[in-house]
Order: C-alpha cells, then sequence, then structure tokens
C-alpha cells in the first residue's frame, strides 16, 4: 500500500504550528478528555480534541477518533488511549483546514488499521469464516465495500514468489511470513492492502535486514 499520500500527525502538528504559532491541541472537555463506548459486543476508547488556532479562538477545529479496546496488534495494545488521542489530534488539525484534507486518516491510523489483520483472520478462522482482511473501523477513509476487485493473478503470483524468496532468505516459511505480514491468502487481500503487501516485500527483498518478525506473536514488519 503507498502511504505516501498520508500526511503523520507529527507533520500535521508542525504545519498547525507554522500556521498558528499561539494554537494548541486540547480535549474538549478537559474534564473529560476520552469515553469509553460500548458497540454489541465491542468496546472503544474514544477521544475528542480541538485545534485552538489562538488562545480565544471561537470555533476550533473538533477531531474525533475511536480505537479497540483491548488494542489487537502489538503496536496499540496497552498504548489505546495514546493512539486515540494522537489520531484526534491529526483530525482536529485537519477540521481547521490546516493541513491537506485530502487523507483525513492520518498514516499511523492506515498502518494500525493493516496491522490488524492478522488479528481479523484468527478471529473469523475459529468461526469458519474464510478470511476477509479489509480493515473495517470507521476511521478510514478509503471504500472497504466487499464488491471492490479481488487481486489479480499477476499480483497475487508476484507475492507468492517474493515472499517464497524472502522466506528463503529469512530460513522460515512462505506461509509464516505471509501470515505475518498480511493475515490471509493474498488472493483475499483488498485493492489497498495488495499494494501495501507488494511494496514491503519488494523492500524487503532488496534488504533482508530491513525485516522484523517479532518472536512472540509472528507478527512481521518490513521498514521503510
Amino acid at each position: 500500500m503507498d502511504l505516501s499520500n498520508y500526511v503523520d500527525v507529527a507533520e500535521r502538528i508542525r504545519i498547525f504550528k507554522g500556521l498558528y504559532p499561539t494554537g494548541s491541541l486540547q480535549p474538549v472537555d478537559p474534564a473529560r478528555p476520552y469515553w469509553v463506548e460500548t458497540i454489541g459486543d465491542r468496546t472503544f476508547i474514544v477521544y475528542a480534541s480541538a485545534a485552538y488556532r489562538t488562545p480565544d479562538d471561537p470555533r476550533p477545529g473538533i477531531g474525533l477518533a475511536w480505537e479497540p479496546f483491548p488494542g489487537r496488534t502489538p503496536y496499540t495494545k496497552d498504548s489505546e488511549l495514546m493512539v486515540c488521542e494522537t489520531s484526534s489530534w491529526g483530525r482536529a488539525i485537519v477540521a481547521t483546514l490546516a493541513a491537506d484534507t485530502q487523507r483525513i486518516a492520518s498514516r499511523q491510523e492506515v498502518e494500525n488499521r493493516i496491522q490488524q489483520a492478522p488479528a481479523k483472520k484468527e478471529t473469523r478462522a475459529k468461526l469458519g469464516e474464510k478470511a476477509q482482511p479489509t480493515p473495517a473501523d470507521a476511521t478510514l477513509d478509503y471504500p472497504t465495500e466487499p464488491s471492490l476487485p479481488a487481486p489479480s493473478k499477476a499480483q497475487v503470483q508476484y507475492i507468492r514468489r517474493t515472499a517464497q524468496a524472502l522466506a528463503d532468505d529469512l530460513q522460515t516459511t512462505e506461509q509464516s511470513l505471509l501470515d505475518g505480514l498480511c493475515g490471509c491468502d493474498p488472493q483475499d487481500l483488498n485493492p489497498e492492502a495488495v499494494r501495501f503487501v507488494i511494496e514491503a516485500l519488494t523492500r524487503g527483498r532488496q534488504d533482508k535486514n530491513k525485516v522484523e518478525i517479532d518472536a512472540e506473536t509472528g507478527r512481521v514488519t518490513i521498514r521503510e
């Protein structure tokens, strides 16, 4: 997946401070900066942030974000509130029109959703359902409908061939590598995830030292 069009929160803050030197990021309600919502059998931490352009800004930008609790990846577990707060900051800044609105979801949000794919697969496997690693959380702004086109045969072949070669380099198996990277069979990936997996595997083949495998979870990260 190409994340080059997604601006991270640190960059949004830099832009915001450049435009509004006296601005600040604060909870909408300092007495209740976050709260817990239960929807069906799922629990979320919700955070509401306000981006004040000046100390007396009458209409600050408001940003809301939520994060599943408990976090479903090593990157969000035990850091759910901090992740949620950061996401809401980025959205509050966008609401002031101080940052590019083409991609409202921040780079961190998209990466977090991609990283949750293995957990989604495990849950569905227990239910006897076919894995569908399409991100379903409301914080994403790209389409997630089941009608998205399936990967092409060439894309699937490239992923399998490159994963096998990389797995040989790392002395592991193709299946373990793909499970840790995307959590499903390549043919079940959605278009956004296909691009992410292809780019990640390509980086790994170019430099296997960029590949990190978590010994406990099996989670595979391929650094840029």
